[in-house]
């Protein structure tokens, strides 16, 4: 229960940090309000939203564990490559990528929940797990106001494909 609850912090955090860079991210790739729009909703949800349910099956027939960790190493893999864009449609497909991975986590840790606890011990389970869900963005309130503060007056770093800036450093994070 401890990992699922890990899992959802995590998911939540990523969620909520990404409005704190919104600006920054904007200014960094000279976006458009309806560009930066499309990252903050449209890409992510639309993956989310499409995946969702069809991994929902593949939850239902194999290992909820693996599933699990794949979507986690997605989602992680995504948000990487959110730190490495160096332009709008990369940070689009890595925050769809990111949409993808995070699909899993919902339907993956409630069926390990039914899984691990009899019937009568669910709803206790899930509302623990739940615990995730509020933790995750009241972390990202308190670690994007540190980081924030720490690396977004950093000159960008010179990087073999690019510039690093430092909200994309967050992301990396």
């Amino acid at each position: 229960l401890f990992v699922l609850i890990l899992s959802t912090t995590f998911a939540h955090l990523d969620i909520a940090i990404v409005p704190y860079l919104a600006s920054s991210i904007k200014e960094g790739l000279t976006l458009s309000d309806t560009q930066l729009s499309l990252l903050l909703g449209v890409s992510f949800g639309l993956f989310y939203t499409l995946v969702g349910v069809p991994i929902a099956w593949f939850i239902d027939r194999y290992s909820r564990k693996w599933i699990l960790a794949i979507g986690i190493a997605t989602w992680s893999l995504g948000t990487a490559l959110c730190g490495a864009a160096q332009n709008f449609q990369q940070l689009f497909v890595s925050r769809f990528l990111v949409g993808a991975g995070e699909a899993v986590n919902g339907p993956a840790c409630y069926s390990i929940v039914a899984d691990l606890f009899p019937r009568e011990k669910i709803p206790r389970a899930v509302a623990i797990m739940q615990i995730g869900s509020v933790l995750g963005p009241a972390i990202a309130l308190a670690i994007s106001a540190w980081l924030l503060h720490r690396f977004l007056s950093m000159p960008p770093i010179e990087v073999p494909f690019g510039t690093i800036a430092g909200w994309q450093l967050v992301f990396i994070i």
